[in-house]
């Protein structure tokens, strides 16, 4: 039988990986670029960007997510979401399973990722 070891979230860690998540993640840029054409003032008929049809996520430095968008996509404000990033909060699961199917991530490694062991007492 395997000992199981206990895990515990490191949330600054989160938090540092959601920051990159908003600064790396073209799936994220493309997401929050589809949002946009959906909700502020598009046709409602477009599909997810792919950046090479778009101008408006295609350039790494200009297409960085913002909290605020993040946040709008989330249902959440700009201020929440910086307050996972510092880790003096952390997103609920609700939040989490959005943020990963929108990266196309497994949230299971997502989470053990920024977890660390604890140790047995």
């Amino acid at each position: 039988m395997e000992i199981v070891k206990i895990l515990s979230v490191d949330y600054e860690k989160m938090g540092d990986k959601i920051a990159a998540l908003r600064r790396d993640n073209m799936e994220l840029r493309r997401y929050v670029c589809f949002y946009k054409q959906q909700y502020d003032g598009g046709d409602g008929e477009g599909e997810i960007c792919t950046c090479d049809k778009c101008d408006s996520c295609a350039d790494p430095l200009e297409s960085l997510v913002s909290q605020e968008e993040l946040g709008r996509v989330l249902g959440e404000s700009k201020y929440v979401v910086a307050s996972w990033e510092t880790g003096r909060t952390s997103p609920d699961v609700q939040h989490l399973i959005a943020i990963c199917a929108i990266c196309k991530l497994d949230m299971g490694e997502f989470v053990r990722s920024c977890s660390v062991a604890l140790k047995p007492e």
